[in-house]
């Protein structure tokens, strides 16, 4: 879809990923890395890969735990930044 110029909004991609994974964890059937990467590529950052996030039993709320956002890596970036200035 990005291929094509369309964008899915962060919250869609989030409703998207919470309900798959509800259905998916009813059947047993695991989600693939590949719909992962794909659905998360319309996110500014990839929240990671984590079994707990979204989970009917890891996260019965749908809140999302565990994932990275847009400030983790601004955080992430800045440490990273001043530990090769004092590393010089």
């Amino acid at each position: 879809m990005i291929r094509l110029g369309i964008k899915i909004p962060e919250e869609e991609v989030h409703l998207i990923y919470r309900e798959v994974r509800k259905r998916e964890f009813l059947e047993g059937i695991a989600l693939t890395t590949r719909f992962q990467d794909s659905l998360f590529a319309h996110l500014p950052v990839h929240p990671g890969d984590f079994d707990t996030m979204f989970s009917p039993l890891g996260d019965p709320d749908g809140h999302g735990v565990d994932q990275i956002t847009a400030e983790d890596a601004k955080i992430i970036a800045r440490i990273l930044e001043e530990q090769s200035k004092s590393s010089q």
